[in-house]
C-alpha cells in the first residue's frame, strides 16, 4: 500500500518528472508480475523434478 501512496505523491509533482513517475508507475505494476512469474516458474521447475522429467 505504500507503493501507492508514493505513486499519489508522485501524481502532484512537477512536469519535469514525468519520468521519474512513468519509472515509479511501472516498477509499481510490473515488479509484482515479474516476482509472480519466477515463482510460478520455480514451482514448475520443482514439479518436473519430481516427476522425473
Amino acid at each position: 500500500m505504500l507503493c501507492y501512496r508514493h505513486l499519489n505523491s508522485n501524481l502532484n509533482s512537477k512536469p519535469r518528472e514525468t519520468k521519474t513517475r512513468i519509472n515509479v508507475i511501472i516498477s509499481a505494476y510490473y515488479t509484482p508480475l515479474i516476482h509472480y512469474n519466477q515463482h510460478l516458474f520455480y514451482l514448475k521447475s520443482v514439479s518436473q523434478t519430481a516427476r522425473g522429467d
